[in-house]
């Protein structure tokens, strides 16, 4: 799974129209009810190909969603991209890969 950014977004690598973004990781803290979301960034699909990452000033590394218990039923990336969808679409125009 990714998800592409279409808008263009200027990188470390120079300016891409086509951004994609991979979860790494994600991690409960169950005290404060906070899902922590690592992301790595790729300028371009070639460049997701051969894991060869980029920079943004646009798109942190990390982020942090609340969630609930009754979202533990499906799997934590699915749920993990789903909540990362919906926040890059109020300033992007993304598509899950």
């Amino acid at each position: 799974m990714a998800i592409k950014i279409t808008n263009q977004i200027i990188t470390d690598k120079g300016t891409t129209s086509s951004l994609y973004i991979n979860i790494k990781s994600v991690e409960y803290n169950k005290e404060i009810g906070d899902m922590v979301v690592t992301v790595n960034v790729y300028k371009n699909q070639t460049a997701r190909n051969n894991n060869e990452k980029c920079r943004t000033f646009v798109i942190p590394r990390n982020y942090v969603f609340d969630w609930g218990v009754d979202e533990l039923i499906d799997n934590a990336f699915t749920v993990a991209y789903s909540k990362l969808t919906q926040k890059l679409n109020q300033d992007y125009t993304t598509e899950q890969i």
